[in-house]
């Protein structure tokens, strides 16, 4: 139904490296995600909107995440504020999502080098570019 899909935007490619990488993802938000079309559909999917910027390279090697959600189950509405580093996609961190590395992975997060939360210069978490990748690399979607 038209109530529970993801919705986002991003900023175009060629603009990235000017003024930065954004995105919004959006569901369920009142008065910009249009009533159910379907009979079946009991209720709205909970809100929750997505922020994420990215800083462009030249200014700062970070990026800001928040994410608003609210939800009958949790108690209300929630917040998150994150800071994250970008890493470039020769360091090792990298190298090691790609190649399936969990060993060394986790040695560069005990000893502080490396984070989850860690973004590759597309804003891509290293979560995602882990589980899409195949040991040679290559992206599946």
């Amino acid at each position: 139904c038209c109530c529970h899909v993801r919705r986002e935007v991003r900023t175009p490619g060629l603009a990235k490296s000017f003024i930065g990488s954004l995105f919004i993802g959006y569901s369920g938000v009142p008065m910009v995600t249009p009533p159910c079309n379907e009979k079946q559909c009991k209720k709205r999917s909970t809100s929750r909107i997505i922020l994420s910027y990215q800083f462009p390279g030249w200014f700062w090697e970070r990026s800001l995440f928040t994410s608003f959600m609210t939800a009958a189950l949790s108690g209300g509405p929630e917040m998150l504020i994150r800071v994250t580093n970008t890493i470039p996609y020769a360091c090792e961190t990298y190298q090691h999502c790609l190649d399936g590395n969990v060993v060394g992975l986790r040695r560069l997060f005990e000893i502080g080098k490396a984070s989850p939360f860690d973004l590759d210069p597309d804003g891509v978490s290293l979560l995602h570019v882990s589980t899409y990748t195949t040991p040679r690399g290559q992206f599946v979607y």
